[in-house]
């Protein structure tokens, strides 16, 4: 036996090299209740609970709606690219996996771009506050305007993503450009992956004192309006053909997309009137 019953670290030379030198030490982390025992199943029926009450609040309610919209609007172009990349350039499996590949390499660049972004628009406001702001502890979002510092950037990438939908729709449909349509899938990818995770953002901002409910909330409804995308976007393709498809969808965001604006206006009113009740 190299570690006997887990409760010591196994010697050096039996783990890899990032364990040895990242840390000497054995965690000391507390267990936490095993999921099969009577306080993990009251662990996790709080957490959902929890979740469906945010789920139900205005503001973070608004946010994981349109961010779920967000993230099922890329669902639907994902679901549908294999039948539509066959179908138009008689692709094989292999060829159709390797055209995903932009729509990885968009989420990545996203996530690194709008991060910096994001960050920086925070600490605009900060500065224009006169608060200062320390990566150690967390700022105190009381007056704080937080709901700008964050849609600022969100707002026009939202709309790109939109006119970016429409674009790729109607390529699909009438260029037969294979090099087109990859484009314009890194460029989807990059402005959905870019407006979901800077609303994923907010929310985690407002609900910081308890992450793992928010978490759990964000994956519930992205995940239902995503299978729901997933599942109804091939029949609706079949039915108008894939640039009004794509074209609907894109409307559909841009007519909900005054939730964002009234997250943008009203969210801090909103927030100072939940923290008063």
């Amino acid at each position: 036996m190299i570690v006997g019953n887990g409760s010591f670290a196994p010697p050096r030379s039996r783990i890899f090299p990032q364990p040895v030198f990242s840390s000497t030490k054995t965690s000391s982390t507390p267990l936490t209740p095993r999921d099969g025992t009577r306080e993990g199943w009251a662990a996790n029926f709080s957490i959902l609970l929890l979740s469906l009450k945010i789920c139900l609040s205005k503001e973070e309610g608004a946010i994981l709606l349109y961010s779920g919209l967000i993230f099922a609007s890329l669902a639907a172009v994902a679901a549908a690219l294999p039948s539509q990349l066959s179908a138009q350039f008689k692709l094989n499996e292999l060829q159709i996996g390797l055209c995903c590949i932009p729509m990885g390499v968009g989420s990545c660049g996203a996530a690194a771009v709008m991060g910096k972004l994001v960050n920086f628009n925070y600490h605009r406001h900060a500065r224009l506050k006169g608060i200062v702001t320390d990566s150690r502890n967390d700022t105190d979002l009381h007056g704080f305007p937080i709901e700008a510092a964050r849609l600022q950037v969100a707002l026009p990438v939202l709309y790109l993503n939109c006119t970016l939908l429409v674009c790729y729709g109607w390529i699909l449909q009438k260029a037969h450009s294979l090099g087109a349509t990859l484009t314009f899938l890194f460029f989807l990818s990059f402005s959905a992956t870019a407006t979901f995770s800077v609303l994923s953002t907010l929310l985690i901002d407002l609900l910081s004192d308890k992450p793992g409910a928010a978490g759990a909330a964000n994956n519930l409804v992205r995940c239902l309006l995503g299978a729901g995308s997933a599942a109804f976007i091939l029949p609706l393709i079949q039915r108008i053909g894939v640039g009004w498809a794509y074209t609907v969808i894109a409307g559909l965001l841009t007519i909900l997309s005054p939730i964002v604006w009234a997250i943008l206006i009203y969210g801090q009113q909103w927030r100072r009137a939940s923290q008063n009740s």
